[in-house]
């Protein structure tokens, strides 16, 4: 590849590489081959994205945070945050914590992203309270809030304090100018069922009564 011009590989090649690699386990080989890209120029901040990303893909989470701690682009967010994504995929709620303490002790600044995965964590790991606090601290940091980030903190909100508290954070993100999407109102619709059949009011789930929320083409279009 190195002889002629026109067969010169580039951040695809070698992402497609690491991906293959990664499928497999050969976790050695992947690094080599990201090692290798130097070249061909093409050893920089896209390429270890790319690394990351794989080893992430393909559940070799620890490997991945071994590689990015000795790395120059260890203090970057989207890294970490490829991290903490594989680690909640993998549904090690102590080692979400400990990556969350580690970006804190490193002084990684977090993005909306950061704070999105880390509230779906909390209410994955039982601890809607958690979400629902973190949500106050990045609105006190006045970050833009988009429909994934309000979705989470509904969901939150409805679990640890109940439907009508959920309903009126439902409210303030309609009134912030942003809609809900499919997840979202199935979620709503959901939280709302396990309510009112704890309670009693409701017999049976809706789908014993010959009630569907949405279709199952619809949800399935929203996740």
């Amino acid at each position: 590849m190195q002889k002629s011009p026109l067969s010169q590989p580039d951040h695809t090649t070698f992402g497609i590489i690491f991906k293959r690699y990664a499928s497999t386990h050969l976790v050695k080989e992947v690094v080599n081959a990201y090692n290798r890209s130097a070249e061909f120029g093409l050893k920089d901040e896209i390429s270890f994205s790319n690394l990351i990303d794989a080893l992430c893909e393909y559940k070799h989470v620890i490997e991945a945070q071994e590689v990015c701690g000795i790395s120059e682009f260890s203090n970057q967010t989207k890294m970490h945050n490829m991290i903490f994504q594989g680690s909640f995929k993998m549904g090690w709620w102590n080692k979400c914590r400990e990556i969350w303490e580690e970006i804190e002790l490193k002084g990684v600044v977090c993005n909306l992203h950061s704070y999105s995965i880390y509230m779906d964590i909390q209410c994955k790991a039982g601890k809607p309270w958690k979400a629902v606090r973190l949500y106050k601290e990045f609105k006190r940091n006045d970050f833009p809030l988009d429909v994934i980030v309000y979705n989470n903190v509904v969901y939150a909100i409805g679990l640890s304090e109940g439907t009508d508290a959920a309903m009126g954070m439902y409210q303030e993100m309609l009134d912030s100018g942003c809609s809900p999407n499919v997840r979202g109102m199935v979620e709503m619709a959901q939280k709302y069922e396990t309510e009112v059949l704890e309670k009693g009011i409701l017999a049976k789930p809706w789908k014993d009564l010959g009630t569907k929320l949405l279709s199952e083409d619809s949800d399935n279009e929203g996740s």
